[in-house]
C-alpha cells in the first residue's frame, strides 16, 4: 500500500479513537452527576431527619403547638426565639444547598406558613432587620 493510504487509515484510526473517548467521558461526567445529585438528596433526607428531632423536644414541641393554635403570644419568649433561630439556621441550610426546599416543604411546610402568618412571631422576627432573613426567604418560597 502506499503511504497516502497507510496516513489516511492512521488518521481515520484517530479520529475513531477520539470520538470513543469523548463519548465515553461524557457517558462518565453524566454518571458521576447522577450520583451527586441522589447523593446530595440522601444527604438532605439524613439532616431533615436530625434536625426534626430538635423540634419534637418537648419545649420546641409545645411552642408548635401554641403557633398552631394562634397563641404564640403565650411562649415563653426565650424558648421562642430560639425556635425561630432553629428555623433560621434551617433556612440558611437551604441556602447553602445542604437542605432540599422539597424536604423542607415536607416536613415543614404548615409550620412556617403559620409562621409567616402569625403576627406576634412576625413582631420579632421584624424587629430587627438583619436577623431572620434566611427564614424569612425560605417561608416566602414556600
Amino acid at each position: 500500500m502506499e503511504l497516502i493510504t497507510w496516513v489516511a487509515l492512521a488518521s481515520i484510526a484517530s479520529g475513531t479513537a477520539a470520538v470513543i473517548g469523548l463519548i465515553f467521558s461524557s457517558y462518565n461526567v453524566w454518571r458521576t452527576e447522577t450520583q451527586v445529585s441522589k447523593q446530595t438528596k440522601v444527604n438532605s433526607a439524613q439532616l431533615s431527619l436530625e434536625l426534626i428531632k430538635r423540634v419534637r423536644e418537648k419545649d420546641f414541641a409545645d411552642i408548635v403547638d401554641q403557633v398552631f393554635d394562634g397563641k404564640s403570644n403565650t411562649c415563653d419568649k426565650i424558648t421562642l426565639e430560639r425556635f425561630l433561630n432553629h428555623f433560621d439556621m434551617i433556612a440558611k441550610f437551604h441556602e447553602d444547598d445542604l437542605l432540599d426546599v422539597e424536604h423542607i416543604t415536607q416536613i415543614y411546610g404548615g409550620l412556617l406558613r403559620k409562621i409567616k402568618n402569625d403576627a406576634h412571631i412576625q413582631a420579632i422576627i421584624t424587629k430587627d432587620k438583619t436577623l431572620f432573613q434566611p427564614l424569612i426567604r425560605l417561608y416566602d418560597k414556600i
